[in-house]
């Protein structure tokens, strides 16, 4: 399964996809048999030039247009959790997790068959896990930010029936000094909540949150910039860009799921 996503100031446009491995619809590459790192699925791909997964190309679309990137980066991996892994919930559901913040992008980005010179950050994570959340936990708001001072930020929480959400995080600079981040150190709370008329109801999500990390000397107000980023698919949720300010300005990515 795979999911595509363009924002724009002009609109938004997405698409899901499923095929089967092991006939060529889809899969990843043994980097170690083949030499080169491919994860595809039908015409979607991301093919690097070594084992590593970067540098890499990255070709992909949406029902309403499509894009071409390179992807590159010189800074190591950041393990999430404890050494990668990462805790979910007081009940033992965990996940392995890491990710790449650091992720310089360049390419070409096409709608209504107009091309588009674009150039950016990006954001990799990778998570995998052996159960699903804990049955009173609903979902997930996930939050990825690159700061004006070059560090990046990652937040989330798992919401419980309770009140009592598991929040976590880390703090990474651009050097690869990581401080992990947990609730005696970190604060997450929602500012308020916007309604948002889809094509038959209405949902109201938290798109408006403060960020607290006395300890680093952040507190951050984090809000979407683009309202329209509902993803109607086989699992609905909102993933879309989001404006930083307070002690530190910046830009990221707001995912919400469960509501």
């Amino acid at each position: 399964m795979a999911h595509t996503a363009i924002s724009t100031p002009e609109g938004f446009s997405f698409s899901q996809r499923f095929a089967r491995g092991g006939i060529g619809q889809a899969g990843v590459s043994n980097p170690t048999k083949n030499e080169t790192f491919e994860a595809w699925i039908d015409d979607w791909t991301w093919r690097s030039e070594s084992a590593s997964p970067f540098p890499a190309r990255l070709l992909a679309s949406t029902d309403e247009g499509s894009f071409d990137l390179s992807l590159e980066t010189e800074s190591g991996w950041v393990l999430q959790g404890s050494d990668g892994f990462s805790r979910k919930s007081d009940l033992g559901q965990a996940s392995y997790y890491y990710s790449q913040p650091f992720v310089d992008i360049e390419g070409t980005l096409s709608l209504d068959g107009e091309p588009i010179k674009v150039s950016g950050k990006g954001w990799l994570d990778r998570e995998w896990s052996s159960q699903p959340l804990a049955s009173n936990q609903a979902g997930w708001d996930w939050m990825s930010l690159h700061l004006e001072d070059g560090s990046a930020l990652m937040v989330y929480q798992l919401r419980h029936d309770s009140g009592e959400h598991y929040i976590s995080g880390s703090w990474v600079t651009e050097d690869g000094q990581k401080v992990i981040l947990g609730p005696e150190n970190l604060s997450l709370s929602k500012i308020k909540t916007t309604e948002l008329r889809l094509t038959g109801n209405t949902r109201r999500l938290p798109l408006h949150w403060r960020i607290s990390v006395p300890s680093l000397d952040l507190q951050l107000e984090v809000e979407g910039s683009r309202q329209n980023c509902w993803l109607e698919t086989v699992f609905p949720y909102w993933e879309g860009p989001v404006r930083v300010s307070g002690s530190h300005a910046g830009s990221g990515y707001l995912e919400l799921t469960g509501y």
